[in-house]
């Protein structure tokens, strides 16, 4: 059966139940449903607000926080890049199989994305590969006790550009698949550092920046419009312990990443949208291990999980699923499952 083959169904019991046909509420209906809720979440968000307030750490004072602001203005630390939406799948790499086969992997996964995006009603856009697009770099990732933090120094480590990197997975979400029955989490992640090191790179160093992000994130809670970042508990969290990360030396773990990554761009336009999306295939070596990582990138959640269901029909994807060697997850995360799976 082709990938494109049940995209135009008609909607049974079944999709019903896995909720592919909810939200159909209509006239008065929606809005005995929606009045009562935003009432209700209304209410929720002035309570959360209240708790929150209480229960937050001390922040910095008044002084403090109009000195950070000056400072934000100059050029702040936190950036907050909001990255959009990504799913993210590793699988082993076989020995035969040379580095360079990622860019043939990218061009079948574009071929039969495209195919589905027409199919959807989409007129598509597609950069060609560049030498801009094929990377290959060292990272150093220092170990956080969370997936959702992904903290590491960006580049070689021996080199005066090397970046120090900070990641935070800011909301997760679980979409339908629409030609298997798998479910897809999706990851919000957003840049929050990348400062430039120099020579010193140092746990000392990592401390410091740390730190002055966490006083900062506090201060801009309070900032103009331009400078307030959105408040995020989660956010609060994950820098606290990327902090607590660099504070003793014994959990100042290190694990080295090389990474060669093959990166496509698609524009899809329709006559009521227009995304961007990235995909892209690399190769990464960690310790003897060498894998596969596939990567979607874009705004849309449900075109995302759609082209994730499509990237997974592909054979030697398959084949590591029938093996049950693929792991589901973003970087911080795959470390994690590697460390526990293999330095036991």
């Amino acid at each position: 059966m082709g990938i494109g083959e049940e995209l135009w169904r008609v909607p049974s019991n079944e999709d019903e139940r896995r909720g592919l046909n909810s939200g159909k509420l209509k006239g008065k209906g929606r809005l005995v449903v929606v009045l009562p809720l935003a009432v209700l979440a209304c209410f929720a968000l002035s309570a959360n607000f209240i708790l929150r307030s209480m229960g937050e750490s001390p922040l910095v004072s008044g002084p403090e926080i109009a000195a950070l602001q000056k400072a934000v203005r100059r050029g702040a630390l936190l950036t907050q890049t909001i990255e959009g939406w990504e799913w993210r799948a590793f699988y082993p790499k076989e020995e035969s199989e040379d580095i360079a086969l990622g860019e043939k992997k990218l061009k079948v996964m574009l071929e039969n994305v495209l195919h589905i995006a027409k199919l959807i009603g989409f007129k598509t856009k597609r950069n060609k590969l560049n030498h801009e697009d094929v990377e290959t770099r060292s990272d150093i990732y220092v170990v956080v006790p969370d997936p959702g933090a992904g903290l590491k120094y960006r580049g070689d480590g021996g080199k005066e550009d090397t970046l120090l990197e900070l990641k935070l997975r800011t909301r997760t979400v679980t979409e339908f698949g629409f030609f298997s029955d798998r479910d897809y989490v999706l990851e919000d992640w957003d840049k929050m550092i990348r400062k430039p090191l120099g020579k010193d790179r140092g746990r000392d160093v990592v401390l410091e920046i740390l730190e002055t992000a966490v006083q900062e994130y506090d201060a801009r809670q309070f900032g103009s419009a331009e400078d307030r970042f959105r408040f995020n508990p989660q956010v609060k969290r994950l820098l606290l312990l990327a902090e607590e990360s660099a504070e003793n030396e014994s959990k100042f773990k290190q694990v080295s990443m090389t990474k060669t990554r093959y990166l496509d761009r698609l524009s899809l336009v329709s006559k009521v949208l227009t995304v961007n999306f990235k995909f892209e295939v690399t190769a990464v070596k960690l310790d003897d291990s060498e894998w596969w990582s596939i990567g979607i990138e874009g705004p849309n959640r449900l075109l995302c999980s759609v082209f994730a269901d499509v990237v997974l029909r592909e054979k030697d994807v398959q084949k590591a699923l029938a093996a049950n060697k693929v792991i589901f997850a973003g970087y911080p995360e795959f470390l994690q499952v590697y460390q526990a799976e293999h330095l036991r």
